[in-house]
């Protein structure tokens, strides 16, 4: 199957959704408390409040069969769950009837046998699209919006951003592949945004260089994320001016000489103060960034990936209503409150990874193929996957399968939740979404995701069980077959 096999399936959803509007029915879109999830959610809110119909958004952590009967006991006529449900089918369609419909990206495997669900299970890998680099759950919501109005388009910026939120950029130097780098044309030529080469630092709009340096966590980089004094050093040992007129330069006042300058001393830094290992490191940091043209300079949210992280600041910390009113176009005191978000979601990061390589108890590292945190005590559910995302950049985890842990908060720490990662460098052939779904399953739990990335839920009861059947995985390879066919 293809992506012309997509459209049928979408189709026959727009035609539905007009049914529903002209009969006055009730439309309930349910979508991931992720930035993926809050792009995709405002783009189908948008998309169908420009058409007329009444519909409400709701954003939701994680979808399972108690989730389900109170989306259920909302009394709504239709539901749209984006980036949620491909495995839910069955309680889905207990639950919910005919219905609802299911918009997703993320890897399943598909085992309903004894009910077709081919029009309600809309999801990339079903059609040959590679979900994990190609297309974001904001990218499929974004061509629903336009086939049911081609002036959608305008929605292309945002679904980019989800793209973004969701780590896509996995091309050569950070760029779009598939249906993502389509939907970039398609903003590029509405003049949405803009797509060029540069140093990807965050805050690059907003800041001084140096202090954006230094708040850029991905890559983490020893010595220099989060530590101002010697990013200020690096930059002024390289003869460049910091300032003009007494005010400090932001990225976007240097030239591209000057900033291959600055790149140069940042990874002459890296391999002086790491291993020979961590020399690819510094790569990360050179790649096309994504600019929107409409807002304001030196606005957090021009720069796109800038815009990714408020909104996953806003998700974390439950305000996911402001990231949705950002994407949604709403600025001023929105605004002004998000960016104190970003400023405290920031803080706790930090605050966060400096515990855990200072507290050495907290972490297992083997040197060769895996670490395991523990964040109890320490992460929050909403600061897990954003924590182990960034140690997967840190060189000093090169090449490692990271498993990182925190104590359920929902049901008074009778649950583990677990975020695994593939660490920069990494060449393990195991599928993390196959590999935390068997090994969940295995103690009566459950997770799953993709190649790279994957979060589950356990039994506080069965920790030792879990970790030794992850163990025991990884040293003898029993999913590799796999991984190598479905990644």
């Amino acid at each position: 199957m293809g992506r012309q096999e997509l459209y049928q399936p979408l189709k026959l959803l727009c035609e539905r959704i007009s049914t529903l509007i002209e009969t006055g029915k009730e439309i309930s879109i349910i979508a991931c408390l992720d930035p993926d999830g809050m792009a995709s959610g405002s783009i189908a809110l948008m998309a169908l409040s420009r058409l007329g119909a009444r519909c409400t958004l709701r954003m939701v952590p994680s979808l399972d069969s108690e989730m389900i009967q109170e989306i259920r006991s909302e009394g709504r006529d239709f539901y749209m769950l984006l980036g949620l449900g491909s495995e839910m089918a069955g309680v889905l369609y207990r639950w919910l009837g005919e219905n609802w419909v299911v918009i997703d990206h993320v890897e399943f495997i598909d085992e309903n046998t004894n009910r077709d669900y081919d029009s309600q299970i809309i999801n990339a890998w079903k059609y040959g699209l590679d979900g994990e680099r190609e297309i974001s759950a904001g990218g499929l919501s974004y061509i629903l919006a336009t086939m049911l109005d081609k002036r959608n388009q305008d929605l292309s910026s945002i679904a980019v951003i989800a793209a973004l939120g969701d780590r896509q950029d996995l091309g050569d130097r950070k760029a779009f592949v598939g249906m993502n780098q389509e939907i970039l044309k398609t903003a590029q030529s509405l003049r949405l945004i803009d797509a060029e080469l540069d140093l990807l630092i965050c805050t690059r709009e907003t800041i001084p260089l140096h202090e954006s340096l230094a708040r850029t966590s991905y890559p983490y980089i020893h010595g220099l994320t989060w530590n101002v004094q010697n990013a200020y050093s690096i930059i002024k040992s390289t003869g460049i001016k910091m300032e003009v007129n007494g005010l400090w330069r932001v990225l976007s006042d240097f030239t591209p000489e000057e900033k291959n300058i600055v790149r140069d001393a940042i990874a002459k830094f890296i391999i002086t103060s790491s291993d020979s290992k961590s020399i690819g490191i510094a790569d990360n940091l050179l790649g096309y960034s994504y600019r929107l043209s409409k807002e304001d300079n030196r606005s957090i949210l021009r720069d796109a990936r800038d815009f990714a992280t408020l909104l996953e600041a806003c998700g974390r910390i439950g305000k996911a209503g402001l990231g949705v009113a950002l994407c949604m176009g709403d600025r001023g005191k929105i605004l002004t409150e998000a960016e104190q978000i970003v400023e405290n979601y920031s803080a706790t990061l930090k605050s966060s990874i400096s515990a855990i390589f200072n507290e050495k108890w907290r972490y297992l590292d083997d040197g060769i193929n895996t670490v395991f945190v523990n964040g109890e005590g320490l992460l929050t559910e909403g600061m897990l996957e954003t924590v182990s995302t960034v140690l997967s950049g840190s060189p000093s985890l090169f090449g490692r399968l990271l498993f990182v842990r925190a104590l359920s908060q929902a049901d008074r720490g009778d649950n583990y939740r677990f975020s695994a990662r593939k660490c920069t460098g990494s060449k393990s052939q195991l599928n993390v979404g196959v590999l935390m779904n068997e090994c969940s399953n295995l103690v009566g739990g459950n997770g799953g995701g993709n190649d790279s990335k994957a979060v589950c839920i356990i039994p506080s009861s069965k920790l030792e069980i879990f970790l030794s059947k992850v163990r025991s995985v990884i040293s003898n390879g029993k999913f590799a077959e796999s991984s190598t066919s479905t990644s």
